[in-house]
């Protein structure tokens, strides 16, 4: 994927009008698909989701590290100009392929960056500081393969 494609990627996937959703595989070959919130790109190359309460995904994990991230642009104008003129102005989204690399530890000081750095304002809040306190390991994963959500 060209640079300029990676930007794209990493600006939906930051972006508050996106939802990111994590989909996992068991080793039985179960599904799991999961709403991740604290989740973001810090290159290009990898993916860094703080864990969270989330029991069936991480039990998917430990047992196939193989995994999709499902980057949603949900923004309303991007639907309402669709209905308008037949056309999609931006990309509906990305499926990124990751492979889990680490598993560790994650500070507060680093919880609070990326949760600022994906909530913004709201990070502080009370919500926000209940989130925090959940989220006590850092999952790294390495990208594999981005594809793009295509609508018709």
């Amino acid at each position: 994927m060209s640079m300029s494609g990676i930007n794209r990627v990493k600006e939906l996937f930051h972006a508050t009008s996106s939802s990111v959703s994590l989909g996992t595989r068991s080793r039985k070959g179960e599904l799991n698909i999961a709403p991740v919130g604290s989740a973001f790109m810090p290159d290009d190359s990898s993916i860094i989701l703080l864990r969270g309460p989330l029991r069936q995904t991480y039990l998917n994990l430990q047992e196939n590290p193989e995994a999709v991230f499902l980057v949603a642009n949900k923004h309303p104008f991007r639907w309402l100009k669709f209905f308008l003129t037949g056309k999609f102005g931006a990309s509906f989204g990305y499926r990124i392929h990751t492979r889990l690399r680490e598993v560790r530890p994650v500070t507060s000081t680093e919880t609070e960056a990326i949760l600022k750095k994906r909530f913004g304002l709201v990070a502080g809040s009370r919500g926000g500081r209940k989130i925090q306190a959940t989220l006590k390991q850092m999952m790294i994963f390495d990208i594999t393969q981005i594809r793009e959500v295509t609508p018709f």
